[in-house]
């Protein structure tokens, strides 16, 4: 018998959960309490997509997911903005391992 696995995806922008990629029309204010509801509610993973542009933003994004982490039960596939300037690489590596979540999705490095 096959197992379907139910991984619903929360995409950040600005601090809160967004729609899609194209579509920053807001679902929750509280993405942390959004995360919390699917591993609550059986989900079986959790992909969180950072959308952030700017940096302060980006930074915001990286303590929402931390801050997932420490409320929900089931693993956490992190990815988005991974800043691969020399000034913030070092810090998005970092965070890519010394990270709670399972899996760090990085789509390019240039």
């Amino acid at each position: 018998m096959s197992y379907k696995r139910l991984i619903p995806c929360i995409f950040i922008a600005e601090g809160k959960a967004v729609r899609w990629f194209d579509d920053h029309t807001v679902i929750a204010d509280d993405a942390i309490e959004l995360a919390k509801q699917y591993s609550d509610n059986g989900a079986d993973e959790l992909l969180v997509f950072d959308l952030s542009v700017y940096a302060d933003d980006h930074d915001e994004a990286i303590d929402i997911m931390k801050r997932m982490n420490r409320v929900i039960r089931i693993p956490m596939v992190a990815g988005g903005n991974m800043i691969a300037k020399p000034l913030h690489f070092d810090r998005e590596i970092k965070f890519a391992l010394d990270g709670r979540h399972d899996r760090q999705i990085i789509g390019r490095l240039h």
